[in-house]
């Protein structure tokens, strides 16, 4: 059987795709039936390498199936994409992660501690582009945007704790699958104005319970894991769910995803309402401290994300649009990447500044014109 290299032509938004796509690997990045959401989906497929075969028996899908390997590795060339496109390839990952579960039920495990792998080490190589992405990466579903998300804030705050590798992994995993039983639900959330229903709201607080139960199905043995899981909408003033447990009675790391969950769900928006600034959120979750989250937690998670977190959309006071790339000793004046000019017309070329050295300052938060699009890996001043 040939292979051959797909182009623009073969892949287009909104319309499903009728045949496997591996990459460069020969691993399978898209199943058949998968839909295309955005150009820049289709940006990171081709740039990364995407490919199909002009035949696919049974036991080809078997041999290059996700599920046929033995893990999820970070091979040279996933380390020499920018950590905006190996996030393009974590959310295809998981993606196909969540579509193959009941086809494959028993690689769940292993191949979920190989994407948090991916994050973790990911977060080491460079934070700053993770955390700006939270704010930044919402063209993929949201029961993928969400769980990456919350990832990405739980690695920083292990982090600030010092958890050891094996610890983050679990940790991550956890992240990654707490709302697996409801991954339906949140589809028929995102575009819902009306309130939950009786039957949405059962669903939504027998959910952690029932991920518990379907990770077990899928082969999940960690028990801290599916421990994790279990405990991850409960409170310390004992008004959580499913078992209302208060105080530290609630295993750290279920607290841990509590407070990253409810700052990635605020910052995140829906088609009803923008996400939130990050100061916003902040002061919502800090008049939660020690309520609903954990005050230790809800510090940790203030200091990490500073007064301008990466992601950040600002006027500067020479008039320029931008976004925080980077903080700086001073961390009112962080590093930033200026996209377009005092009159709003965006720029050929982003300039990055560093505003501690350069004399400028923030004036506000802005709410970004959404016909101006923004090419992440530009922005960061990440060459190709």
């Amino acid at each position: 059987m040939s292979k051959i290299k797909l182009t623009t032509i073969d892949l287009k938004i909104d319309e499903a795709v009728g045949y496997s796509i591996y990459d460069s690997d020969d691993r399978l990045i898209l199943k058949p039936g998968s839909v295309i959401t955005s150009e820049r989906q289709i940006e990171s497929l081709l740039r990364n390498g995407a490919y199909r075969y002009d035949e696919d028996d049974l036991e080809t899908k078997k041999r290059r199936s996700i599920s046929g390997a033995s893990a999820i590795k970070v091979s040279n060339e996933l380390q020499n994409l920018t950590p905006f496109d190996v996030l393009h390839n974590i959310f295809q990952r998981l993606r196909l992660l969540f579509e193959t579960m009941n086809q494959e039920p028993f690689q769940i495990e292993e191949q979920t501690k190989s994407i948090a792998k991916i994050i973790i080490n990911l977060f080491k190589r460079d934070k700053e582009a993770l955390i700006g992405a939270i704010r930044l990466m919402h063209e993929y579903d949201y029961t993928l945007c969400h769980p990456v998300h919350t990832a990405i804030i739980s690695t920083m705050i292990s982090n600030q704790l010092s958890y050891s590798f094996k610890k983050q992994v679990r940790l991550i995993c956890a992240a990654l699958t707490q709302n697996i039983s409801m991954n339906d639900l949140q589809r028929q959330l995102q575009d819902q104005k009306e309130r939950l229903t009786k039957i949405q709201k059962e669903a939504v607080s027998c959910h952690p319970k029932a991920s518990v139960t379907i990770l077990e199905a899928c082969g999940v043995t960690d028990k801290r894991w599916l421990e994790i899981v279990e405990q991850h909408h409960e409170q310390v003033d004992g008004k959580g769910y499913p078992n209302n447990i208060i105080g530290d009675n609630i295993i750290e790391e279920a607290r841990i995803i509590s407070i990253a969950d409810k700052y990635s769900a605020m910052i995140s928006g829906r088609t009803h309402r923008p996400g939130m600034h990050n100061k916003d959120v902040i002061k919502k979750i800090g008049s939660e401290r020690g309520k609903e989250t954990d005050a230790k937690l809800t510090m940790i998670l203030v200091g990490a994300l500073g007064v301008y977190p990466p992601g950040s959309f600002v006027l500067l006071s020479n008039g320029e649009h931008a976004v925080v790339i980077r903080r700086s000793l001073d961390p009112k004046r962080p590093i930033v990447s200026s996209y377009a000019d005092n009159i709003g017309k965006k720029m050929h070329k982003p300039i990055i500044r560093n505003l501690d050295t350069q004399g400028l300052d923030i004036k506000e938060h802005i709410v970004p014109d959404k016909a101006l699009r923004i090419d992440m890996n530009l922005i960061w001043g990440f060459s190709r």
